[in-house]
């Protein structure tokens, strides 16, 4: 497939994301700490700056942030150092991982069922926990099931449409999976709304696409936006092993 399908996707696909979009998680572009834990981590992969950070964060209570707004700062800071910790520090720390996790899963019933927070922080966790071990099944049907109640709920968040995005990419066809479908809502998310987004989902929104060109043999735009991702968040083993194959392809 030619380089034409990213191009006639951006300029002619239809709006299948909201109009209307809002961040939920924007708070956090202005913490200082959570955007250190973010570039030690995926720009870094520095682990002794990342757990130092981390720990901060989880002893740190803002005044400035509602009760809903530290859980949610905590969580996220543990997510981030959890899935650093199972992907891309060699040897895994998967133990470690799995007691961060467990510690977030507490923190977040806290909050309220099936709010947007709640259902997102749930199903990020459970990707985690399904990373981390491919034979836990219950986990990705969890995380998942998630995805889908909160795009259903909050389509107007960034997240829900990244997350449900990443969620038809990724799945096969028999579950649900749609390539061409993920990578309209990607290219339309980016042509409306990519000003609007943190650094961190910009670079998501890119390797996004890129993977989705890969997976429809567009393999100039695939390379095109792989690499832009890169070039935000360096440490990224998927991103380093799709641009192999983009390579060979």
């Amino acid at each position: 497939m030619s380089k034409i399908l990213c191009v006639f996707l951006l300029v002619f696909v239809a709006a299948s994301v909201s109009a209307r979009i809002v961040d939920s998680y924007s708070f956090l572009k202005d913490n200082a700490d959570y955007a250190a834990l973010t570039y030690a981590v995926r720009h870094e992969g520095d682990l002794n700056t990342s757990m130092s950070l981390f720990n901060k964060i989880q002893k740190d209570n803002l005044d400035t942030y509602s009760e809903e707004m530290n859980t949610v700062l905590k969580v996220k800071a543990s997510t981030i150092l959890a899935r650093f910790l199972v992907k891309e520090v060699k040897p895994e720390m998967k133990t470690e991982a799995e007691m961060i996790l467990a510690e977030a899963r507490r923190k977040i019933a806290s909050l309220k069922k099936d709010s947007f927070f709640r259902l997102t922080l749930d199903a990020d966790i459970d990707s985690i926990c399904f990373l981390a071990d491919r034979t836990d099944l219950s986990k990705g049907i969890n995380s998942s099931q998630n995805i889908n109640k909160a795009f259903k709920k909050y389509p107007e968040e960034i997240t829900s449409i990244l997350l449900k995005a990443n969620s038809l990419l990724f799945a096969p066809g028999f579950a649900g999976g749609d390539i061409g479908k993920a990578c309209n809502m990607f290219l339309s998310l980016m042509r409306d709304h990519s000003s609007d987004m943190s650094n961190w989902d910009l670079a998501s929104l890119y390797s996004g696409i890129g993977i989705a060109c890969y997976k429809l043999k567009d393999y100039p735009n695939a390379k095109a936006y792989l690499s832009n991702a890169k070039s935000m968040y360096p440490v990224d083993s998927e991103i380093d092993s799709y641009l192999e194959k983009q390579e060979r392809s």
